[in-house]
């Protein structure tokens, strides 16, 4: 996936997040809320799922295309990158899960 398509896709799911949180803080909707609890989780697993699955080392920060296909060419720094990319992405699959625990507990435990 292109950086470009990566940002894009983020910032429709911020969008419909904060549209969502703001529709259900003003309605003090608990449905609102979890449906913007929801929207964060599947942001969150997409980007694990980029980062750990497709290995896209081009979503780093600061890097650009050209440099993404230039450590291509070079294994020993594709190798170093993929790890610093799938552990980038186990944080984010962690705070995903995290989510899930608090989706939960915000509609059952109450």
């Amino acid at each position: 996936m292109s950086r470009k398509n990566f940002m894009i896709l983020s910032i429709i799911e911020s969008i419909l997040w904060i549209g969502a949180m703001v529709i259900g803080s003003m309605l003090d909707s608990k449905l609102w809320m979890t449906i913007s609890m929801l929207i964060v989780l599947i942001s969150l697993l997409h980007a694990a799922y980029v980062t750990i699955v497709k290995k896209s080392i081009n979503l780093l920060a600061g890097m650009t295309e050209e440099q993404a296909v230039e450590i291509q060419r070079d294994p020993e720094k594709l190798k170093k990158y993929e790890r610093i990319t799938q552990v980038i992405g186990v944080t984010i699959l962690v705070g995903a899960l995290f989510l899930i625990y608090l989706i939960y507990k915000y509609n059952v435990m109450k």
